[in-house]
């Protein structure tokens, strides 16, 4: 499910999108949560905390795998 600033419905382009850590594995390919935290404590990827959780930014996301197709 992905998460907008203030919704809980499908982003606009106005909005930013954050999408929960086992979702963003996910859409990296189903990589483990340890995977996707190395990423994160590598600086690989910038997180969001909202209270307890932790999100990434479907925008960042999107950057990461951008960055890996051209070093591919």
């Amino acid at each position: 499910m992905v998460h907008t600033l203030g919704h809980m419905n499908t982003p606009t382009d106005n909005m930013l999108s954050l999408v929960p850590i086992n979702e963003a594995a996910n859409r990296l390919g189903g990589i483990s949560r340890e995977k996707l935290y190395g990423l994160i404590r590598a600086g690989e990827l910038a997180t969001c905390h909202i209270g307890r959780r932790r999100f990434i930014a479907s925008d960042e996301l999107d950057r990461f795998i951008r960055a890996a197709q051209v070093a591919a």
